[in-house]
């Protein structure tokens, strides 16, 4: 319910999943009478389908509720039940485009972390040349600690592990430069922990061109630093789109050779387009949780559902217990 564009979207992406995943159940949380009349609109029954089921939830979170007074006041919040079912067992995962600040502290409260584990990080792909790359934190810990970082580049090893299949994942901690000794203290005090540590394949600073270069697997930064670094790149994402198309249209040339080029540029677009990429994973907790972007289309929310379940049918959360420990 807490999503910018309103349920709609969230049930849209959800139908669709269904259609695709036949093994996938999915339980919906939120105002009971407004998902139903939306399912009566398009013609369908709840009672039709078993593989998804709505349970009534009375409040939401709004995304400008504190955290705090979301999680002292809103126990009976759409996104408070969802996590209460991934906490019962009852669910493999729970997603969300609502408010992230009260989506980290009540996964912190309920699920709480796996061992070894101070705070939870939220991880996102991006694309490079042949695969993509784990980005930890975007938004989830702004101050952190070098030993926080080291524990986020050890649950960051484990999903590139599981996701892309990389037995044993480059990781590169961001900084201002590749020199040792250069930037803050923190990073110089991260850099040394990471070189000190036999799980991780660790090698060393890289800079915000190495994002897509995949010149590493995972890259570990704070989530000040992490979701400034996301922002930005979605926002170049789109304004490469808007100029290609641009470029097309005012370009007589090319706009005779459209129907060759369309394909291509689709293609392109599609591969490029951060809702291709939309879902970041809150790695670190005792329960696989994905945030999607508020302002996510049926497609970001649809690729985040696929993300969810994804994970939800992996064994990450028992290979992160055994890599952070």
């Amino acid at each position: 319910m807490g999503g910018d564009l309103g349920p709609a979207v969230v049930l849209s992406a959800v139908l669709s999943v269904l259609r695709e995943d036949p093994l996938l159940s999915v339980d919906l949380f939120g105002d009971e009478h407004q998902l139903a009349g939306m399912m009566a609109s398009a013609g369908l029954s709840v009672s039709g389908d078993h593989r998804l089921t709505i349970h009534h939830a009375p409040d939401a979170v709004d995304m400008t509720d504190s955290p705090v007074h979301a999680l002292r006041h809103k126990k009976h919040s759409s996104m408070r039940m969802a996590l209460e079912r991934l906490q019962s067992g009852q669910a493999s995962a729970c997603l969300s485009a609502g408010n992230t600040g009260a989506l980290v502290l009540m996964g912190h409260h309920l699920l709480k972390t796996l061992p070894g584990v101070e705070r939870a990080a939220m991880c996102t792909l991006l694309p490079s040349p042949d695969g993509h790359t784990f980005l930890l934190d975007v938004g989830a810990t702004v101050e952190v600690t070098p030993a926080l970082l080291l524990q986020h580049a050890k649950l960051g090893t484990a999903m590139a592990r599981h996701l892309d299949g990389c037995t044993r994942p480059r990781v590169g901690l961001l900084n201002v430069g590749v020199e040792a000794g250069k930037g803050p203290m923190l990073m110089c005090d991260a850099d040394a922990l990471l070189r000190a540590c036999a799980d991780i394949e660790y090698r060393g600073f890289v800079e915000g061109n190495d994002l897509f270069a995949g010149t590493v697997e995972v890259v570990v930064t704070d989530g000040f630093t992490g979701n400034i670094a996301l922002k930005a790149s979605e926002g170049a994402a789109r304004l490469v789109s808007i100029k290609v198309a641009d470029y097309v249209r005012r370009h007589p040339l090319l706009g005779l050779l459209a129907g060759i080029l369309r394909p291509l540029l689709k293609g392109l677009k599609s591969e490029l387009d951060p809702e291709s990429f939309n879902g970041a994973c809150l790695l670190g907790l005792q329960g696989v949780v994905v945030k999607s972007h508020g302002a996510s289309s049926e497609r970001g929310m649809a690729q985040s559902l696929r993300l969810a379940a994804r994970l939800g049918r992996s064994s990450l959360i028992s290979d992160g217990m055994k890599v952070v420990v």
